[in-house]
């Protein structure tokens, strides 16, 4: 078992959990590093029991799966529907979308980075909405380039 060094825990400004529980990041393990980290812990994962002191996205799909929640910190996304969060939808970017292939992982990482940014994660969805709208606007898996994100930074 993988022990993270001390340091850590103060070291950086998110813990970041992308889980798509294929078995490296058991259920206790997913809760043992919520506990552990000193800092706001974002998550993305396929399990159906979920720590509920860490931000989590999850899909329509996994939302109908998930057994144990807190309405709190659960972000739903929902494609062109946009995003629900505590019963709020936040609009989606009306594009034409070519491949949703990595838009989850493009959403989670502009939600941690506009949480960081604004502090808080009612500012921080639009700003993941409007990542996620560029990524699947591209044929492939698309990394959002430098003039991308001032894009969505206005």
């Amino acid at each position: 078992s993988f022990e993270f060094p001390d340091e850590w825990k103060s070291t950086y400004d998110a813990l970041v959990i992308s889980d798509y529980d294929k078995g490296f990041i058991t259920q206790e393990k997913l809760f043992e590093l919520v506990d552990w980290f000193e800092g706001p812990v974002f998550i993305d994962t396929k399990k159906a029991s979920i720590p509920a002191s860490a931000y989590v996205k999850i899909n329509e799909l996994e939302y109908e799966k998930i057994t144990h929640y807190n309405e709190e910190t659960l972000i739903i996304t929902r494609g062109s529907k946009g995003t629900e969060y505590k019963g709020d939808i936040y609009p989606a970017e009306k594009v034409n979308v070519f491949d949703v292939v990595g838009a989850g992982d493009t959403f989670l990482a502009a939600l941690t980075y506009g949480y960081l940014k604004y502090g808080t994660i009612e500012k921080a969805i639009p700003l993941a909405n409007r990542a996620a709208a560029v990524a699947v606007s591209h044929r492939g898996t698309y990394v959002l380039t430098e003039e991308d994100v001032k894009k969505i930074l206005c």
